[in-house]
Parts: structure tokens; sequence; C-alpha cells
């Protein structure tokens, strides 16, 4: 049938008739008019939801919270499908008006009005919650399901969870890894650890120091950052334990991931009657074989499974364990069981091993930071058995380190996180005694790197003009700390000790602090037979050319040979080649001979000597040659004797003939073009001329002028003199005959 209303709001069926109110398709109509109606509504919220979204950056809370809400939205969307469903099944049509109205009214209370009441009280939200719920399992069966889900949807969405779930927001994986590499840096309990990069480059920071003794401790720390890349790159290719599958996981432990049952559901409805069994029977069915429906339905009864958190693990064990037997690490896995509105979430662990290879490099990565700690202990002299036994008790402890969803650098960073607070545990477990000159941000190894790289590098300097600090070990450490501070930092140090050993040592003193250093060096790597370039260079070459470059050892040796070849260098003159061919012993005695030619023969024997070198066959044009120049030198020196005479006439006829001659020899263009350029010449030559002869006669009347111009200037000062004294006297005169009369 067709409904429309006349003016009055009355409705009228499809032949213009007044429908009464008790009337039952009237109902009908009016119910699902509304229901389709706070349908298109909620969907509508939905949509501005999902629109809103994009005002936001994907990761920022903005954009959680609108996601959150677009979900709660489309949960409702579907409850009042399902509802709906319900209703044309079972043919539910004898609802009174005002019920029907009242239901409209709930769905849009709990699509609009809920969310802000519990976002301005979230304390009363849970509870809320969990009322708002139950309240909706009210009234008639049929709709309740929906009702029920609706609210719990919208609930959820909101972050707040009913029977046995929380309201956080973060995952167990998201709260892992927020905490992981946490709880060592000085001055921020929550600051994740950086201490291994920023130890690389405070050790690397003084490379310019000639005298270096940070080498060591530099290649330990390296050594660990690229250990740690090389890891992070073998989890990824050989495990999945960034982003494991959890029936695949289930199928490896021999369980099967649960499925929806659909006697639970029919059990569950069997509370509100036979028709309830029914209903809870056909929802069931739907979330058995309706993924969405399937999806909300566990939600609610619980027995859906995810993967809460993945990573690797290892028990806690001595270094001294896993420097002789390696670690044993293992990835992880750790399975939730949803418990629905109904009962609490459920949580099992899977382990599997892990391959030899990265059991391998792990082990790698702790031995060299226990290299690096060890290295820098040396450097302040702290070493022998005692430390050694300490160092080698320490317990290496890495719990569980969350690394679901996580790729790229967000892996790499949070193992070097995880791995520079175990760092800082081992430094400061194995030497003690450094927290006061612990800065703030700083991890204890950070602070241990900085104190030997500081140590080391002042050793450095004053050994570089032959001095030394005067105390040593860690007792000397505030001292030394002082008098970096007070020179301006190590760098400014290191300058004026270059500046003062230049300018007040002798080459001897420099070098000889210097040699001492190589000869240690060397000594240290088994190297004291390379006593000469030839030998350090033939050494170096036969490294690079063996293929030992790629092993561990053959790339450490060449790494300190070359940073020692620029020391070596400066003590180790260079050897003089006295090996030469024939052709330039040859050579050399030619050119003394010459040199000895021009000292002692006359030029009419040079000549000779010129043209007994030449070729039989080029000697006429030789001779032409010699002519020429014979021509050319006798009129540039009678040129010259012009214009010494002051006889330009001759010396411009002079200029003619040379010119004439020059131009007898060329191409008729090339001959036009340069006598255009050299007539040119002449009258710019000529109009100086008469420049300079204007500026010599403006000069002569300038002076004359001004000789004039003095003379009338004396004479008018003469008259203006002998005119003031006429008046002076006149005016006496005056004065003298009005006193008489």
């Amino acid at each position: 049938a067709i409904y429309k209303r006349d003016r009055k709001g009355a409705l009228l069926d499809a032949k213009g008739n007044i429908i009464a109110d008790d009337d039952p398709d009237k109902l009908d109509a009016i119910q699902r008019a509304q229901l389709a109606g706070s349908q298109a509504q909620v969907k509508s919220y939905g949509d501005m939801a999902s629109a809103a979204k994009g005002f936001f950056g994907e990761n920022s809370k903005g954009y959680k919270t609108m996601q959150a809400a677009e979900k709660a939205y489309r949960a409702v969307e579907m409850a009042m499908a399902i509802e709906s469903m319900t209703r044309k099944l079972f043919g539910i049509t004898s609802v009174t008006t005002a019920t029907v109205a009242g239901e409209a009214t709930k769905a849009a209370a709990v699509a609009s009005g809920t969310a802000t009441q519990v976002a301005a009280d979230a304390v009363k939200g849970t509870s809320a919650a969990a009322v708002g719920v139950a309240t909706q399992a009210q009234g008639d069966p049929y709709s309740a399901w929906a009702r029920m889900a609706a609210m719990a949807a919208v609930m959820a969405g909101l972050g707040y969870a009913v029977f046995g779930g929380s309201g956080s927001s973060a995952s167990v994986s998201e709260q892992r890894q927020a905490s992981q590499g946490t709880g060592s840096v000085l001055g921020d309990s929550s600051a994740k650890s950086n201490s291994i990069a920023r130890s690389i480059e405070l050790s690397a920071a003084n490379s310019s120091i000639e005298l270096s003794h940070t080498a060591a401790m530099t290649a330990s720390l390296k050594s660990i950052d690229s250990q740690i890349s090389s890891f992070a790159s073998l989890l990824v290719q050989t495990t999945d334990v960034t982003a494991p599958d959890v029936g695949t996981l289930n199928s490896n432990n021999g369980t099967a991931t649960k499925s929806i049952q659909v006697g639970t559901f029919a059990a569950i409805g069997s509370v509100f009657g036979p028709i309830g069994t029914a209903i809870g029977a056909l929802v069931g069915l739907m979330a058995k074989n309706i993924p969405i429906i399937g999806s909300i339905a566990t939600s609610i009864f619980g027995g859906k499974q995810s993967v809460a958190d993945s990573g690797i693990t290892m028990s806690p064990t001595q270094l001294a364990d896993i420097i002789a037997s390696g670690a044993k690490i293992k990835s992880y896995a750790e399975i939730k069981t949803s418990g629905g509105w109904f009962s609490s979430d459920k949580y099992s662990t899977s382990t599997s091993d892990v391959s030899d290879e990265a059991n391998r490099q792990i082990t790698a990565v702790i031995v060299s930071m226990a290299d690096g700690v060890k290295a820098a202990a040396t450097l302040i002299g702290v070493s022998g058995d005692e430390f050694t036994e300490k160092l080698n008790s320490f317990v290496v402890d890495i719990g569980d380190v969350s690394l679901k969803d996580l790729s790229g650098d967000d892996l790499q960073d949070a193992l070097e996180a995880v791995f520079s607070k175990l760092g800082d545990q081992m430094a400061q477990y194995t030497i003690g005694g450094l927290e006061q000159f612990q800065q703030v941000g700083e991890g204890y190894l950070e602070t241990l790197t900085r104190i030997a790289t500081d140590y080391a590098n002042l050793d450095s300097v004053l050994e570089s003009i032959g001095g030394t600090f005067g105390a040593t070990g860690l007792a000397s450490v505030e001292a030394r700390e002082r008098l970096i501070e007070l020179a301006g930092g190590i760098d400014e140090l290191a300058s004026d000790a270059s500046d003062f050993a230049e300018n007040y040592l002798t080459k001897a003193e420099q070098l000889a602090p210097v040699q001492k250093y190589v000869t240690e060096q060397l000594a240290a790597m088994g190297l004291q037979s390379l006593d000469t370039r030839d030998k350090f260079k033939e050494y170096v070459l036969g490294l690079v050319n063996s293929g030992a470059l790629t092993t561990e050892a053959g790339a450490q040796q060449y790494a300190a040979l070359m940073a020692l070849e620029a020391a070596f260098a400066k003590t180790h003159a260079a050897t003089v080649d006295l090996t030469k061919s024939e052709q330039e012993i040859a050579d050399e005695r030619t050119d003394l001979q010459d040199q000895l030619d021009e000292l002692t023969m006359t030029q009419v024997q040079l000549a000779d000597k010129a043209r007994a070198a030449i070729d039989g066959s080029n000697l006429a044009l030789y001779d032409q040659v010699q002519a020429a120049q014979q021509a050319a030198d006798i009129l540039d020196l009678q040129s010259q004797l012009y214009d010494v005479t002051g006889d330009k006439a001759a010396a411009a006829a002079l200029l003619e003939r040379q010119h004439v001659a020059a131009l007898a020899g060329m191409a008729p263009a090339l001959a036009e073009a340069t006598k255009a350029l050299w007539d040119a010449q002449a009258a710019a030559t000529a109009s100086k001329t008469a420049l300079d002869d204007m500026s010599k006669a403006y000069a002569a009347v300038s002076t004359v002028i001004n000789a004039q111009k003095s003379v009338l200037n004396d004479a008018y000062t003469a008259a203006s003199d002998a005119l003031e004294t006429g008046i002076d006297a006149a005016t006496d005169s005056v004065s003298k005959l009005t006193s008489l009369s």
C-alpha cells in the first residue's frame, strides 16, 4: 500500500481514505518507516565519522577517535539490520506505536548522546556501559540480541569494554614496545636508551687526534651496531616473528582455532524462552557462515583468537656461558582468546627455536658489547683478572622483546634500544663509580664511553708534547674532566697543544712521541719488522691482494694500519730511487754539456753548434730562419737608436720598412687586415700625442693665468688698504671740526 498525508497530517491510503490509528497496516508502516529512518540516521553518523578521519593524521589521536566512532556506528547499523531481519522472519508486527517510537529514540540516543556522556565522565563510563547493555536485554526477546549488540558495540568503540574486557586503548604489544629499552637513562625513566649510537659518535668525534688510543673501543661499538642490523634483517627473512599467523601457530602446536558454535547461541537464547532459543540458533547459524556477523558474535560470546604480541625472548644467562656456548634465544607469540562479555580473556604463549645463524648473530652482539665495555675499562686503567671475572659474571637478561608489527627502521630502533639498555646495565655492573659524572639524558654506557674517550685523548694530547697527566685510574677521572672543562673541551686542548709543539718544540722533539706511538702500535699488532716505508707499503698491498680483507681479522688489521699510515710516514723517511734508465742518463749528460757550452763558447760557436744539430734536409730552411731573425734584430736595434737620439722621422721610416717587409710574406686578405690594425694603432698613438700636447698647453696657460691672478689680487689689496687709510683720516678730521663748533 502507498501512504501519504493530508493537510492536517492524517495518514491516507492509496485511495485517499484516512487510516485509523489502530490499523495494523498503519502501525506496521510507521514501524518500518521509523526503523528505516533510524537506520539512515545511524548510517549518516557513521559516514560523518569516516569523513572526519580525513581531518587528522593517520596515527593521530583524533584519527583513532573518529575511527572508533565509525566502528561503533557501523556496529549499530549492523545490529539494526539484524533486528529488521528478525522481525521479517518471525512476523513481529504487534508492537505498539509508542514502543516503536521508544526503540527508535533509544537507537538515536545510542548513536548521538551516549558517546558525549561517556566521553564527559570516563570513570562512570565503564559502569554505565555494563548497565546499558544489560538494560537492552529487557523488553521483547525478539530485538534484545540486536539492542544488546548495538549498545556493546558503541561502548567498545568509545573505549569501554563490557564483561571481561579492558578499557585500555594500547595493546599488549604496544605497551611492551613502549617500555622496553627504558629505565637506564638518567633523568627520564620513560626514555629509550640510545647509548650504542651516541657512544659511537663520542668515540669517533676526536679522530683528528694523531696519537689516538680509542680505536679498539670504537671498533667494538661499531661492530655492535652492524651486527644488530644484520640480526634484524635475518629475523625478517627467516621468521614471521613480527607478524605471526594465529592459524599457523595453532597448527604447529597441534591445536585448532576456535570456531562459532550454533548450539552455544541457542542455549544462551533459551533464557528468553522457546522463541529466544530459535532466534539464538538463527544468530549462531548466521555468525558461523557470515564473517562480519561472526565477528560481532565472537566479540559478544568470546572464542575469537588473535596474536596479542610476538617477538624474541631469552632466559637470563651469565655472560661467561654465552661466551662459551653461545646465546639461546626463541621466538614467541602470545595468543589471546577473547572471553566476550561474560568471561575474561585467556592468554597462552607459543615459542619456537630460531636458526643457528640467528643465535650466532645475537651472541656476536652480546660479546661485542662486552668487548666494548672491556676496551673502555682498559682505557681508564681498569683491567686484570678481577675485572674479567666480574664482567663474565654479568647476567644477560633481555626478557621478552616485542617486535610485533615492526619493520624497517622501527625494528632496528627497537633492537638498538633493548641492547643499548643491556650495555648500560653491563657497564654499570662492571665499572661502578661513574654515577657522579653521568649527565642528564645519558645511559651509563654512554657515560663510560665519554669518560674513557676523554681519558685516552687527554693522554694522547699530553704525549704529543712529551708530557703525562701525572695520575692514572678511576681516581684521576675527576681531575682530568676538570682540566678538559677549563681548556674549553678536548678539541680546544688538542689545538692548543699542537700550536705549542709547532712554536716551541724542535722537529726531533715533535717526532719523538709519534715514533714511540708508532712503535707501540706495530708491536701490539706483531708487526715490529715494518721499519721502512717500502716494507710498510709491501705489507699493506700484500694484505689487500691476498683476499684477507674478506675476513674479520684481515679487515681489522687493514683498518688499524690505515689509521697508522700517516704517523708512520711522518717518522720514516722516504727511500730515494737511484735506478735510472740509459736514456735518462744520456739526457742528463746532454743537459749538463749544454750548460757548460753556454758558459764557455762564443756566440759564433754557439750558432755553429745549433746549426750542427739540425738535420741536413732542413738546413736550407734553418738558414732562412736565421737570416730573417738577424734582419729583424738589426731593425729593432735601429729603432731603439732612433728613439734614443730623438730622430722621430727616421724611426717612422724604419717602422714603415719593417711593416712592408712583414706584409710581403702574408696572404692578401691577412695583409690587408694587419695593415688596417697598424693604421688604427698609429691613429690612436697620434691622437694620444695630440691630447698630451693639449694637456701641456692647458697647463702652461693655467700657470700664466694663476700668476696674473696673483698680481691682480695684490693690487686690489694695496688699493683697498690705501682707501681705508684715507677714509680713516677724513673721519678723524671731521671729528675734530665737530668738536670746535
